[in-house]
């Protein structure tokens, strides 16, 4: 059966790609043994992916079993997806290539045989439009497509027809295309290229899609086999020899990533300057603020704590980089726990007979040498801990989190400045002038008669 000039019959099997490549589609290249204009092939159970230098096909199989009389039979529905106005002529270069080989022995003349055909993990059409490559692959078992786009490329020129479908719709990050063997999914394209300006939305007209980019990164299904993959763009270990563990982050506008957790690492990987470079040592643990770029490289990378535990729960940061932190601390053993002069509440009961968690709110400079704000909030001998913190444009800090105290600092006028069970949540806004208690702006208590902690903070 020979449907679009191609041959369904006899792809390689979802079982054959699997043990081949288990983390990925392998791209068969044709060296003779299909139809001359397919170039590479790609087979995930029903469906089969096509490479052309003109065209993708995806071509979907559904066997029918006997029935009532009727013998077995296969259906068989093929989509051709082709670009308009693009190179029909484009160069096919493959990439990647696997170790992975087949062999294909048809007939009785070994003449027309084909063995060790190369396996690929991925095809690239070269400049399919001036200056935009389009390259197809799979990444972590997941079929991904995504357009290379040199600076100046015109990409307003990318258009998808389709062919072979009754009917299509954009869903996502995905085209939904109805075909006579059901509905599937093709996926829309990513995009790298230099410019960070965001990428029209996609269109139909007719069974043409212009601007046909993907808006996010999330995973597509095409025929229930293939899908789309995020870029991995970098991934790092953060720690030392003990115990590490990262419990908030946050990005800038500059795709700088802050992160903050607690170790018990001795050697913890801090950076020079920073404003602690070595952990306090014994048995505890040391909150931490580590800074990365873009690129995932360390800007700064420091301690945080005093001679009791501290943990930092979470973090935000201003348009000048300064990152905003809370956590708790063990107060009883914090008394060289950093704040600064004139801050809300820069004091700490040390003659306790047992440690308890004391709130904390500070603001780092945006490398990590300096400390611009730190306070503590809560009331001696109860536990009170931060739990998450964000900042306005004008500076100031809200911190929502946990309390036992009674007598937690509440303001004039607030919801509710009764502790109402065991222990309630709190909400705190702070203008960090270093003007003492006129610092707080509001606090309150949420709660009822049983125990609360706020864990997520937003502002409008």
């Amino acid at each position: 059966i020979v449907l679009g000039g191609f041959s369904p019959a006899a792809p390689a099997s979802a079982a054959v790609q699997k043990a081949a490549d288990p983390d990925g589609l392998m791209f068969i290249e044709n060296v003779g043994q299909f139809a001359e204009s397919a170039r590479f092939q790609a087979a995930a159970g029903s469906s089969t992916l096509w490479l052309a230098e003109d065209a993708l096909w995806i071509s979907l199989v559904s066997a029918l079993p006997a029935s009532e009389g009727k013998p077995a039979s296969v259906q068989i529905a093929n989509v051709k997806i082709s670009f308009e106005g693009a190179n029909p002529s484009p160069e096919l270069e493959p990439f990647n290539r696997l170790n992975t080989v087949v062999s294909y022995f048809r007939g009785d003349d070994p003449a027309k045989w084909q063995a060790n055909v190369p396996v690929w993990g991925g095809v690239r059409y070269l400049d399919i439009y001036p200056g935009i490559d389009l390259e197809i692959s799979s990444e972590q078992g997941v079929y991904t497509q995504r357009l290379v786009a040199l600076p100046g490329a015109d990409l307003s020129a990318v258009k998808i027809n389709i062919e072979g479908v009754d009917s299509l719709q954009v869903n996502g990050d995905q085209i939904l295309l109805s075909t006579p063997l059901g509905k599937i999914g093709f996926p829309l394209l990513q995009v790298s290229q230099t410019s960070q300006t965001r990428l029209p939305a996609p269109e139909l007209a007719g069974k043409q899609v212009n601007h046909p980019f993907a808006q996010s990164r999330s995973g597509i299904e095409i025929a229930g086999q293939f899908a789309g993959a995020a870029d991995l763009l970098y991934s790092t270990f953060l720690g030392g020899a003990d115990n590490d563990e990262a419990s908030g982050v946050a990005v800038d506008a500059n795709d700088s990533v802050y992160i903050v957790g607690y170790t018990g690492s001795n050697d913890f990987p801090t950076t020079p300057g920073v404003i602690k470079p070595a952990h306090t040592g014994n048995d505890n643990v040391d909150a931490f603020i580590a800074k990365f770029t873009a690129a995932g490289e360390a800007v700064y990378l420091t301690y945080l704590g005093s001679g009791g535990n501290d943990v930092a729960h979470d973090v935000s940061v201003d348009a000048s980089g300064n990152a905003y932190v809370t956590g708790g601390t063990t107060i009883g053993n914090s008394i060289n726990f950093p704040v600064t002069t004139g801050a809300f509440d820069t004091t700490t009961d040390t003659n306790i007979s047992a440690p308890y968690d004391d709130a904390f709110a500070i603001i780092l400079n945006s490398t990590g040498t300096g400390l611009l704000y730190g306070t503590f909030l809560g009331i001696d001998g109860k536990h009170d801990s931060g739990y998450q913190i964000t900042n306005d444009t004008s500076g100031d800090m809200y911190v929502a989190g946990y309390t036992e105290a009674s007598d937690f600092p509440t303001s004039t006028g607030a919801f509710d400045r009764t502790l109402n069970g065991n222990s309630d949540g709190f909400m705190v806004k702070l203008s960090p002038d270093g003007n003492g208690a006129n610092d707080l702006v509001y606090s309150t208590f949420i709660g009822g008669s049983s125990g609360e902690n706020m864990n997520g903070l937003a502002i409008d």
